[in-house]
């Protein structure tokens, strides 16, 4: 189909910068995880778990940065959900500064919304369930209501005002791009990341099915909201995971440590819960000491012996400051800078990306993988080239492209070959780069 055509995007540059905001989400989420409850190993577990779901999308782009701050979204809303009495938590007003900070990194400020409304349609749910409580549960919509508006308001303060919302709505909103965008399509569960959101799942119902106290309604529709998000399109998988995470861990440590109170379970599983719990409380004991910057030392001396030892910790691989070959068109853009080509190149859109890093601003593409930008009728055009369909001379010739930087064994590699009018310029196992020969 045409949406296997888009395939995932895939800049890996700087990825010593992608590495330390991503160390960054152990340690926010482990010292919430903390604070909840979850023990160290099942928060570890957990953590690794999610981690490894999120690496479908390990790519050196803002959404990384955007996952940090859905980890501390939830933390000052849950937090405050959660606290007893009816005092207010005046760390909710964090929210709306750290929403005019979210809306101008990166698209992904609309998933703070969408925690809002969970919250306020859980604290619904419960303001009617509870009827003890209800002048707590008034008090506590009234004021998530009020830091919602404030949060709504501040997210007007970016370059583009209302018109960037605007935006945000039509590109998710357009079937066209939604259903063709690898990314937003639901998971492939062939893939190594995808089986381990799998895995969490199943690890989530397990636990929800075996826990003596249940989580409150607001956390059940996390879990819900979340999971129903990494169903739906792949690019979800990440804060997915680390919210169903950050609900779970806290519900399975309980149950591991009723059941190493539980004389009906098998003698050497109690002692094996009870010394994991022993554990768990010293190396807890320990961080607070260390005022939670263990995780972040940890990490960072990892990464530090891993930059040094060419992105290798052991035997595995973990940094590549490397594009590959076999899948980015390294050679072709050397070839292309070394003859100093400066009319645009079309390629495939994900190539794009990888071009502009490597060539700009001598050379400029046609085409990278940001889609939103270049409208229906472009991406239709566009297409209709890679997929090598009638037509795909003339859009080229619509568009002036004079150079082309296309995969060897693509179809459209084949037709350019034979087509009169164009001849191949350079060749390697990975790229083809065609020019338009001049009319005689």
């Amino acid at each position: 189909s045409a949406g296997r055509r888009f395939p995932e995007r895939a800049e890996r540059g700087r990825p010593h910068r992608r590495w330390r905001r991503v160390a960054a989400k152990p340690k926010s989420s482990s010292r919430g995880l903390s604070r909840r409850g979850g023990s160290l190993p099942v928060t570890l577990f957990l953590l690794i778990l999610s981690l490894a779901a999120s690496a479908v999308h390990f790519l050196a782009r803002p959404h990384v940065v955007s996952w940090l701050l859905t980890v501390i979204w939830f933390d000052l809303l849950d937090s405050a959900a959660h606290k007893s009495g009816v005092k207010r938590d005046n760390r909710l007003y964090w929210l709306p500064g750290i929403m005019v900070l979210w809306v101008n990194l990166h698209g992904g400020f609309v998933l703070g919304f969408g925690l809002l409304a969970v919250y306020l349609i859980g604290g619904g749910i419960e303001y009617y369930a509870r009827r003890e409580e209800r002048a707590e549960r008034k008090e506590w919509l009234r004021h998530l209501g009020g830091v919602a508006g404030l949060s709504f308001a501040a997210s007007f303060l970016n370059p583009y005002g209302y018109q960037l919302h605007l935006h945000v709505y039509r590109y998710l909103s357009d079937r066209f791009l939604i259903d063709r965008i690898s990314e937003f399509l639901s998971p492939d569960f062939h893939g190594a990341a995808q089986q381990c959101f799998a895995v969490l799942i199943l690890i989530t119902i397990v636990a929800l099915a075996s826990a003596r106290r249940m989580p409150s309604p607001t956390r059940l529709l996390v879990v819900l909201f979340a999971a129903y998000g990494g169903f739906y399109a792949t690019r979800n998988l990440p804060t997915s995971s680390l919210l169903i995470t950050l609900v779970i861990a806290p519900v399975i440590s309980d149950t591991l440590v009723e059941a190493g109170r539980n004389t009906n379970v098998t003698s050497w599983l109690r002692g094996l819960f009870s010394r994991a719990h022993s554990f768990s409380e010293r190396v807890g004991k320990l961080e607070l000491k260390l005022q939670g910057h263990l995780w972040l030392v940890l990490v960072f001396v990892l990464g530090l012996w891993a930059c040094a030892h060419q992105g290798r910790i052991g035997s595995t691989q973990f940094i590549n400051a490397y594009f590959d070959a076999k899948r980015f068109p390294v050679e072709a853009a050397e070839v292309i800078a070394q003859r100093g080509i400066r009319e645009p190149v079309f390629s495939l859109d994900y190539w794009g990306g990888y071009l502009i890093y490597r060539l700009y601003p001598q050379t400029k593409v046609v085409v990278d993988d940001r889609h939103d930008f270049y409208g229906d009728q472009f991406i239709k055009d566009y297409l209709r080239v890679v997929l090598a369909q009638p037509g795909w001379n003339e859009v080229l010739e619509k568009l002036h492209v004079e150079w082309a930087l296309v995969p060897a064994e693509s179809p459209l590699a084949t037709l350019l070959r034979l087509t009169p009018g164009w001849e191949s310029s350079y060749e390697d196992q990975t790229a083809v780069l065609f020019h338009r020969r001049s009319a005689a």
